[in-house]
């Protein structure tokens, strides 16, 4: 197993976007979040009506697009609280 060359702290649609350019740069990403899913607060959202290039999505859905985005690029998203950096 390769060594982590970039570690993320949060899963949320950044981290996740940082996760998959990490891979697309040949990188590999250790992507961290407290809950263990991808989403990070935006997964509770009632409705995200604010992000480009989608129609008003229910929070929930919009995490599991995430993950599915995530599973694209073979990152997996490691259940931990990080206390400090």
């Amino acid at each position: 197993m390769r060594p982590e060359d970039v570690i993320i702290v949060g899963a949320g649609p950044a981290g996740c976007a940082a996760a998959a350019q990490c891979r697309r740069l040949g990188l590999a990403p250790l992507l961290l979040e407290r809950t263990g899913r991808a989403g990070g607060l935006v997964a509770n959202a009632f409705c995200v009506e604010n992000y480009p290039g989608l129609p008003p999505t229910p929070g929930p859905r919009m995490g599991e697009l995430l993950a599915e985005h995530l599973r694209r690029f073979a990152v997996a998203v490691v259940r931990r609280t990080v206390v400090s950096v």
